[in-house]
């Protein structure tokens, strides 16, 4: 288990024990606060799965949740779970994890061959293809060859649990804004929830090898962070995603349990802020072969690098449009690694790259980009060419950095409805409109620089602190006395058409040809593009890839992107599982039995009968109620028979507890319900009852029965004993939204009331 690619020391990892587990059947050792993923490319392992189209070679593309290539299985059995993202799964002792989309083997895969005919399954192919003779002929086919992954077939054996909780403020984010921020908040008197999706506080702190007040940066991540844990009125949740976000700011997350009694807990926050400081995604570069294993994104590489002390490759070769990627050569010249050329499509770095290249010896090639890559299963080497493609020669390589420019993380605010808006200095999509109770920070907000990053969280905190009625506390913003060189400037550089393939989305295998076909056809808005390509319909929604085809697009038609727009983000940012949304509710929690007041009494004259030996309940809406009262040796028609003479007879007693009953109390109950039912309510004197009939707005009756007034502002109705749920939606509804100014509550008080004919 010899960890050829891990540095002797650094890291946030704990070196003093080691975890075993396995890959496709090979033990291997990582330890922890290791990835998957960085535990993998310790061992020099970069091909880890195969595309989900063509079946091509693909390995570990980036450090977080937004990796499209290295999906694997984990577990076995029950506990089985597919299309697992390997930077994004903690390692465990005894961890198993196998490659997918692939067979027999991940090194022999036969569906390659659909690789080798790539010319006859273009984009769009699947709407020309199966409509001759008809579909029933292709869907066994294509059924059998969609997806990435196996569902399980066994009954999940993990426990899942749910949380409702409330906050003044919700700060999406761990990294530096975030946690200035929560300090700040925290110090006001603010009831607060930090999310954090990585296992630990500092975002891409922990990933540059930064320094604040003379320090380690992550020795104020730890400062900050105990002081946080400490305080009664916060929440701190790390391995937590935000995973939706929807009307009057209500927020899910998805919390993910470690040596808990559960796997998996949905928490509904409803806070009365939300501060969004997610950072950002860096994006890819398009060029032919670039997808082969061995192509990372440079944040990646540094982050393997600073957090798990890993080197993923020990020649780079780095591609880039901004600056940022020149602190991967920085870092990388620091452990000993051999940079071996920078391929900058600008005409020139920015002036803290210039100053960087003259410490390090370093060849660097402007106005260029990578025209090839060469190698089977694990990049050998580069092909470089000038923009105007004038060949400049061959690298050889084990890494190549790549770095196409930072995408925010807006996916969020878009949920909640808030616009978005193109910067041409950036080369991306920023934060516009903001919807009621959003703010943004930091990298998602577009404020490059750690000393300003610092600085627009304090700002947005006091202005939140205002808003919400608090005194905002001032907090020591950390001096940055050494720190990573940012995308301040980003160049796109221009497309090179051509019959090689160029890759834009990885996880769904959609090159630049499939764009330019799209074009062609017709498919030019966004949103049709999107679904003719499939771009962005992947496991990562995009996440590396939309933006580059959004880019695509617009030189493509010759449109301006920031008239080309986004796609739309919809929830979840991350999968959700099934068993998380469910929590508790299921067996006999799924839809619990209800039982009459009187149950007891039922039970006692329901003796079963000696003919069928059937049991007299049944399920009526949920209520558990007898069918009949059978006698020794009745059978249940028999029992029935005897009933309805009794009654016909004599007398019978109904218990009709299920009928559905609403308390509606208020001043104005009275107006309230005089506008939901047909009949006068306002003449009702206390103690006597109506028929009453409601109708929807599109006059259909949609529920009856008999109203009764208590005394002048309380109100008992009854409803059918299925439509109750309906009716109390139905009262809650025009009360919130259309009358609000009436004083009225409504509460559902079926259970509390018996009821006898």
């Amino acid at each position: 288990m010899n960890q050829a690619y891990r540095l002797p020391e650094g890291g946030c990892i704990d070196r003093s024990s080691t975890l075993s587990f396995r890959f496709n059947g090979r033990h291997l050792g990582g330890h922890p606060g290791d990835s998957l993923a960085s535990a993998l490319l310790a061992h020099g392992i970069h091909f880890v799965g195969r595309s989900f189209r063509f079946h091509r070679p693909r390995g570990i593309f980036s450090a977080g949740e937004e990796e499209p290539c290295a999906l694997v299985e984990i577990g076995r059995g029950a506990g089985r779970t597919p299309t697992c993202r390997a930077p994004a799964v903690a390692l465990s002792e005894g961890l198993e994890a196998r490659s997918q989309n692939c067979w027999p083997s991940l090194h022999t895969d036969l569906a390659r061959i659909f690789d080798y005919s790539h010319r006859l399954w273009p984009a769009g192919f699947y709407n020309k293809t199966f409509k001759w003779p008809s579909w029933n002929v292709w869907e066994g086919l294509v059924r059998h060859a969609a997806g990435m992954g196996l569902c399980p077939t066994e009954a999940d054996p993990d426990h899942y649990e749910q949380v409702h909780a409330h906050c003044d403020l919700l700060v999406c984010g761990g990294g530096p804004a975030g946690l200035l921020s929560s300090l700040m908040a925290a110090r006001a008197g603010m009831r607060v929830i930090v999310v954090e999706q990585d296992r630990q506080l500092g975002g891409h702190l922990l990933r540059e090898n930064i320094h604040l007040d003379g320090k380690p940066a992550s020795a104020w991540v730890r400062e900050v962070e105990q002081e946080l844990r400490s305080l009664p009125r916060v929440t701190v949740l790390t391995d937590t995603t935000m995973a939706g976000s929807y009307d009057h700011n209500v927020t899910t997350l998805l919390q993910r349990g470690h040596e808990t009694a559960w796997r998996e807990c949905l928490w509904t926050v409803r806070p009365r802020h939300v501060l969004l400081a997610s950072g950002a995604i860096e994006q890819g570069l398009i060029f032919r072969n670039n997808d082969r294993p061995g192509t990372m994104l440079a944040g990646a590489a540094r982050g393997y690098l600073n957090q798990y002390a890993v080197a993923a490759g020990n020649r780079l070769v780095i591609a880039c449009n901004n600056d940022s990627a020149y602190q991967t050569a920085r870092n990388y010249s620091e452990q000993g690694r051999k940079i071996v050329a920078i391929i900058d499509s600008r005409k020139q770095p920015g002036n803290d790259a210039k100053t960087l290249l003259g410490q390090l010896d370093v060849p660097l090639f402007t106005s260029a980009r990578i025209s090839n890559t060469h190698g089977s299963k694990r990049i050998r080497q580069v092909s470089v060419q000038t923009l105007e493609g004038k060949s400049i020669g061959h690298f050889g390589c084990d890494l190549l950095a790549v770095s196409g420019g930072w995408a925010p993380r807006v996916h969020l605010l878009c949920h909640a409805r808030g616009a978005l808006r193109f910067d041409d200095k950036l080369q991306c999509f920023l934060p516009d409109r903001l919807p009621a109770g959003f703010s943004v920070t930091g990298a998602v907000a577009g404020v490059t620089g750690l000393s300003a990053t610092f600085a627009s969280a304090a700002d947005q905190v006091k202005a939140i602190s205002a808003g919400l009625g608090f005194k905002a506390h001032p907090v020591h913003q950390p001096l940055v006395t050494q720190t990573a060189l940012e995308a301040s400037s980003v160049e796109v550089p221009p497309l090179v058409s051509s019959r090689y393939r160029q890759w834009i989305d990885l996880a769904h295998d959609v090159t630049l040809t499939d764009a330019e076909l799209a074009v062609r056809e017709g498919f030019a808005p966004v949103e049709h593009f999107k679904r003719y390509t499939t771009t962005g319909m992947s496991v990562d929604q995009g996440k590396t890839g939309n933006l580059n085809a959004f880019l695509a697009l617009s030189k493509l038609t010759g449109c301006p992107v920031g008239e080309i727009g986004t796609t739309t983000f919809r929830p979840p940012y991350m999968p959700v599982t099934l068993g998380a949304l469910a929590g508790r509710d299921t067996g006999a929690n799924y839809a619990p039995k209800r039982f009459l007041p009187a149950h007891q009494v039922h039970c006692a004259l329901a003796t079963t009968g000696d003919s069928e030996g059937s049991s007299p309940f049944g399920d009526y809406g949920g209520w558990q109620r007898p069918d009949y009262y059978p006698l020794p040796g009745e059978t249940p028609q028999s029992s029935i028979e005897r009933e309805v003479r009794a009654v016909r007879a004599a007398l019978g007693i109904f218990d009709n507890s299920p009928i559905g009953k609403i308390e509606v109390r208020g001043a104005d109950a009275a107006e309230f319900l005089n506008r939901m039912y047909i009949n006068k309510v306002t003449n009702l004197a206390p103690g006597r009852s109506r028929y009453g009939l409601m109708l929807n707005e599109q006059g259909i009756i949609m529920d009856d029965g008999v109203f009764t007034c208590l005394d002048e502002d309380h109100y008992l109705v009854n409803t059918t004993s299925a439509g109750v749920a309906h009716v109390l939606r139905h009262f809650e509804r025009w009360l919130q939204c259309e009358w609000p100014e009436l004083n009225v509550l409504v509460d559902d008080v079926t259970t509390q009331w018996a009821n006898f004919t």
